[in-house]
């Protein structure tokens, strides 16, 4: 289709250790190598992280599907808590989860994660205590508490019930997508926001590369980080007057703390119909949108005002106000040049871009 139509391909470039013959990093790239060495135009879309299947006390757990746990999950939360404090119940939990299936060599996806789920490999199930993609496994704990894993999974709920548990489906390793998002024809992108939001909104994505991939892996520079998720994404897609700081060009700025903006933990809210989980990013930071959703109806209506913190205030007295609160760091992004981009009047003048 890319050589038929002359125009650009773009879709989802994944790793994966599941299957029976699982997909290594350039599985996919190769192809789009060959695509583009005889004229196409094709992107593949990593994620900067891996996507997971997201269990909680509040949402899910691998275990809901069993007849002991169904009792105990259909009851409020605080009576669930007291329920697995008790000794007795935990025996009971324990025995129901060594009648699961184990999960056999099938690729399984988010939705057969919760709707029909086998006994977790708990070895591939984390919970998160932080967000730089280094916390130790369910296994891990088990064993250095001697406790089965079920009681560690219990324990962390009662801890915390605002926890999470991540089983990584696929891009499960770090280096697996740095391989993929150093490729010249990928585009960090995919973020996934809204298409499960009874799993997972994976909105922090893009906040990941900038606190994961550029401050504590130092693989990109903060210059070539930014323009990957502004310029490169807006070049590839055609988007005339977006992604530079430019005369004429479309004014959607965010202003961040370098040293600060990481994502936050997920929390698990219901403020829409199913489960959400979401997870915000921690700097003290400033956008300018023009758009506000009118939470009644879901529909965004035109709104020149600049949000901060949950505040509104006119653009230019926030702008004014950043100039005296947040260092005003010069940028200039001078990475090399998009590839297969010919169509784009912006591909050949990456003139450098000041604040």
């Amino acid at each position: 289709m890319a050589l038929e139509t002359g125009r650009p391909i773009m879709f989802g470039t994944l790793a994966t250790k599941q299957g029976i013959d699982p997909n290594p990093w350039d599985y996919t790239t190769r192809y789009i190598d060959e695509t583009v060495a005889i004229g196409g135009r094709m992107y593949g879309q990593p994620t900067t992280r891996s996507i997971n299947a997201v269990f909680s006390l509040k949402s899910y757990l691998p275990f809901d599907a069993l007849p002991a746990w169904k009792e105990i999950r259909a009851l409020p939360l605080a009576e669930q808590r007291r329920r697995l404090a008790d000794p007795e119940v935990r025996a009971r939990l324990i025995a129901d989860e060594m009648t699961m299936k184990p999960k056999g060599s099938e690729l399984q996806g988010g939705g057969a994660a919760t709707t029909d789920p086998k006994k977790p490999d708990y070895a591939n199930l984390f919970p998160m205590f932080d967000v730089d993609w280094d916390d130790p496994s369910v296994a891990d704990l088990a064993r250095r508490q001697n406790k089965h894993p079920v009681e560690v999974i219990i324990d962390l709920c009662l801890e915390n019930d605002n926890r999470v548990f991540v089983q990584p489906l696929v891009n499960e390793s770090p280096e697996d997508v740095l391989g993929i998002l150093k490729h010249p024809s990928t585009l960090a992108t995919f973020s996934d926001s809204g298409a499960h939001v009874c799993q997972e909104m994976g909105s922090s994505l893009q906040t990941h590369l900038l606190s994961y991939w550029v401050r504590k892996r130092q693989q990109f520079t903060l210059e070539e980080a930014v323009r990957m998720l502004t310029f490169d994404n807006a070049s590839a897609w055609e988007l005339p007057g977006r992604g530079l700081v430019r005369t004429s060009y479309a004014a959607d700025l965010v202003v961040f703390d370098e040293e600060r903006i990481r994502p936050r933990l997920p929390t698990v809210e219901q403020d829409l119909p199913g489960w959400c989980e979401t997870s915000c990013a921690e700097s003290r930071r400033h956008r300018g949108d023009n758009r506000q959703r009118n939470r009644s109806d879901g529909s965004w209506r035109a709104d020149r005002r600049l949000r901060r913190s949950g505040t509104e205030m006119p653009a230019r007295d926030a702008l004014n106000q950043l100039t005296g609160s947040l260092r005003m760091k010069a940028v200039r992004l001078a990475a090399p040049a998009i590839r297969n981009c010919a169509s784009c009047p912006d591909s050949t003048k990456r003139a450098p871009i000041s604040t």
